[in-house]
């Protein structure tokens, strides 16, 4: 559990970086900043997730060592919810936005505006499809978590590799929105599967 436990922590840490480190490699220096850049710009959506799921991870794990699926699907559909109320505004400020803000700094960054809002389009996926890496992580799935994390990023270099040569700067946000999909979609699918709960908000409110 902990070598699983440490391969998805650094696997989302990982993740943060690939884009940076693959453009680098495989672009021009300006194009390397104006990643960086968006991509940190684009994390301030996901900031309140990172400091909700802290928060409840404790919660998940109590409820699961009293075999409670009904106060697990409580808390992960308060998890959704929490994470869609406080990041879709900021989604929506960083979307309508973009050039201003990129414009900070620097007028050479405005080009990085649409490549800002696709990596922005990424965190929105993740946080409507909901915690389901987190409850995975917390239930005694870790080795899922963390096998469907290494096949995200997986996907994620391979489309890099692919899109940074023919797009630059828009391919890399583009390889990171469809490995977004991916996780989430996959990590809802196993969830449903090993755990019983629906952490997806458009599906919890479809039932």
């Amino acid at each position: 559990s902990g070598i699983h436990f440490s391969l998805v922590s650094m696997g989302f840490v990982l993740g943060q970086h690939i884009d940076v480190l693959l453009i680098g490699a495989l672009s021009t220096p300006e194009n390397v900043a104006l990643v960086r850049i968006a991509t940190r710009v684009a994390e301030m959506a996901g900031l309140t997730r990172a400091i909700i799921s802290l928060q409840y991870k404790p919660l998940l794990v109590e409820a699961h060592e009293k075999n409670d699926i009904k106060l697990l699907q409580k808390h992960t559909t308060s998890m959704v919810k929490f994470f869609s109320l406080t990041g879709i505004p900021i989604i929506l400020v960083l979307w309508f936005f973009a050039e201003e803000i990129m414009s900070i700094f620097g007028p050479e960054f405005i080009v990085g505006a649409w490549p800002m809002r696709i990596y922005v389009a990424g965190v929105l996926v993740s946080l409507l499809f909901g915690p389901g890496s987190t409850v995975l992580s917390m239930t005694g799935n870790e080795s899922i978590a963390s096998r469907t994390l290494a096949m995200a990023i997986g996907l994620h270099i391979i489309l890099n590799v692919l899109f940074i040569p023919l797009f630059g700067p828009i391919g890399c946000a583009g390889a990171y929105f469809l490995s977004m999909i991916f996780l989430a979609v996959s990590s809802r699918i196993m969830t449903i599967k090993k755990v019983g709960i629906e952490p997806s908000i458009f599906f919890i409110y479809l039932r």
